[in-house]
Formats: C-alpha cells, sequence, structure tokens
C-alpha cells in the first residue's frame, strides 16, 4: 500500500477542508507505513457458486505484445502487471487464470447493477433479436419509453434530458451550455479527477504522459498562483 503526499493547492475559502484533508492523508500515510506484510489481514472470499467458463484467448504475453505494437499508446495501464480480465458475473471478476476478485471498482463506476446481471441480459438480448442499430432520423420508442421514466423522477422544471455516450460527453456539454448561459468562459477542474480524456482537460490528469496542446480556456486554480 502506498500513499503520495505532496503540496496541495486549495483555493481560500477551502484554506481549512484543505488542512485537514492534508492531516487525514499524512495520517493514514503515517499508520501505512507502520505496516508490514503480516500486519495485513485478509479476510476469505464469499463463497459462490458460479463457475467461469475456460479462457480461450491469447495467452498474457500475446496480450501485451499485441497492446504494445498494434494500439494507441495513449491506452495506457496504471499497473506493471494488470489483470486479464476474463469473465464478469455480478460483483465477481475473473481474470485469465479463473482466479475471481471482489470489484470494487465498477469499470470505473459504469457497472452500477454487477457484470452480466440477468435482467440486464435479458433485456439486452430481447433487444438485439429484434433490431441492432437505428438512427435519430427515425423514430424509435425505447428512447421516448426510458425519457418519460427519468423525467417523472426529476424534480421541478427538469423535464428535457440529452443522452450522451460519456462522462466525458456530459462534461462537454454542460460545460457548453454553462458557457452559452452566462456568457463566462472560466472553468475549475480538480486535478487528477475523471473524466480525462478531453483535450482541454489532459493537462489536469497527472498520469497523462503525451504532449498536449494547452487548452486557453482551461484554468487551474493553482495557475494564478504561478
Amino acid at each position: 500500500m502506498r500513499f503520495s503526499c505532496s503540496k496541495m493547492n486549495f483555493l481560500p475559502s477551502a484554506n481549512l477542508f484543505s488542512k485537514q484533508l492534508r492531516f487525514g492523508i499524512q495520517t493514514c500515510y503515517q499508520r501505512a507505513s507502520s505496516l508490514s506484510a503480516k500486519d495485513v489481514v485478509v479476510p476469505p472470499m464469499p463463497v459462490t457458486s458460479f463457475q467461469p467458463d475456460p479462457y480461450e484467448g491469447p495467452d498474457f504475453d500475446k496480450i501485451r505484445s499485441i497492446r504494445a505494437n498494434h494500439l494507441n499508446p495513449a491506452l495506457f495501464t496504471y499497473y506493471k502487471t494488470p489483470l486479464l480480465i476474463h469473465q464478469g458475473h455480478m460483483q465477481w471478476l475473473f481474470d485469465h487464470n479463473g482466479v475471481r476478485y471482489l470489484d470494487l471498482f465498477g469499470g470505473i463506476v459504469t457497472v452500477s447493477v454487477g457484470h452480466c446481471h440477468p435482467k440486464v441480459n435479458e433485456a439486452t438480448k430481447k433487444q438485439l433479436d429484434k433490431v441492432w442499430h437505428t438512427t435519430n432520423i427515425y423514430l424509435h420508442p425505447k428512447i421516448h419509453e426510458y425519457a418519460e421514466r427519468l423525467v417523472a423522477t426529476l424534480p421541478g422544471d427538469l423535464k428535457v434530458v440529452y443522452f450522451v455516450n460519456s462522462g466525458s460527453e456530459a462534461n462537454d456539454l454542460a460545460m457548453m451550455m454553462a458557457r452559452m448561459y452566462t456568457g463566462c468562459y472560466d472553468l475549475i477542474s480538480f486535478r487528477k479527477r475523471l473524466p480525462w480524456n478531453e483535450p482541454c482537460y489532459k493537462r489536469a490528469h497527472s498520469t497523462f504522459h503525451l504532449a498536449v496542446q494547452r487548452c486557453r480556456q482551461f484554468r487551474h486554480p493553482s495557475d494564478d498562483e504561478r
């Protein structure tokens, strides 16, 4: 377990929160540093009757070779030896060796109901038997049914939805709407935040190491101190 404590920059109104957060991180670091491998007790995994299918894909070394030679270098992992995920079932993930993991990450918080949930699988297969894809220039009932059910849960005058494919697109839309409404183009963002794929945000993510032109309309609060 590793923690990194570095200088943090916050807005003046957040000085108290900054001190408390820094103290909390330093405390966690000190406690973690005093632990050894023998001090860490990992409880046994709960029993499950689900058995993953045998892995039949390329071996781990072949996967790493393909990734290094044929995939965009921006598609990087955070680990020297990343997991090779083979199958998922509800809260469980299985690697290519059949080792089971309890997924607390949720596919970067996108799998909210578990992997391969039976109800989701059933609805997906039912739709696949009808039509795979259509376009917005035609009408299809599902998007209208979903919109109606969704706005019924929203308060007040929030009765219009705009569906997008990702959190990055949602952020783009939110920024565009805010700028159109307020006429203000300044934005505040956390460092090391998600989503981070937009070109204007890449400098806010410490692990992005490729050269990207700075977006003039993006400004981090600490930039004023430089």
